[in-house]
Parts: C-alpha cells; structure tokens; sequence
C-alpha cells in the first residue's frame, strides 16, 4: 500500500532507519526511550558530510568485542546527535567493510543490527 505523504520508509538500500523500542543511555540514565529516526544521520552518510565530532567517520576499534571480530580499520563509527544533550552523546551508527550496519543506542553497550548483519 502507499505511505501517507511525507512519511519516510523504514528501510532503505536493506538499512533499518527506524529502530523501535530503543533507550537512550548515557552514563547509565536513561535521556529517552521509544522510537529512534536514523535516517538524517544515514543521508548525511551517504552525502560524505560529517557531524562535528572528532570520532564522526573514525575507526571503531571494537574494544568491548561486541561486534564480530574482523581487522582494525574495518569498521567506522559516525555519530547519531542525541537531542537536548551537549556533545555528541551516546548513539552511535557502526559501518563494516562489507556494508553492514549496527546501531549503538548507549555508546557501545548495545548494538542492534540494521541490515543483514550477524547479531552481536
């Protein structure tokens, strides 16, 4: 069936952009909870734009090995901005080699996959 006008779809290109049921969390507080829109963040992504963050578009080392296990280098990690908080908060989009997609709503306490990636 057709979307209502200017609903955005839920997946593109294989990518979840809205993920239900997520809390936000930074530093252990729960800032917000219910449903998470990716998508501005995937199009800025996508159009080679960075949010203004030293980490935005970095290597994602993997150090809590939460993710499957694959050289340094071969993820990135891009900022997701939290609203109402200062900085860049606690979400995070993680990017593999192989164009698979995770989504950390705590700063890498949790990730959820977004395509067809292996759950962590």
């Amino acid at each position: 069936p057709p979307r209502p006008a200017g609903e955005r779809p839920s997946l593109v290109d294989g990518v979840r952009r809205v993920v239900e049921g997520v809390s936000v969390r930074a530093d252990g507080v729960v800032e917000r909870q219910g449903s998470v829109d990716l998508g501005e963040t995937l199009d800025r992504i996508a159009r080679g734009e960075r949010f203004p963050s030293r980490n935005d578009g970095a290597v994602f080392q993997n150090r809590e090995r939460r993710l499957p296990a694959h050289p340094s280098g071969y993820y990135r990690e891009y900022v997701h901005p939290t609203p109402g908080m200062r900085g860049p908060g606690p979400q995070r989009l993680i990017r593999g080699e192989r164009g698979e997609w995770y989504y950390t709503p705590d700063h890498y306490g949790t990730f959820i996959p977004l395509n067809g990636a292996r759950a962590p």
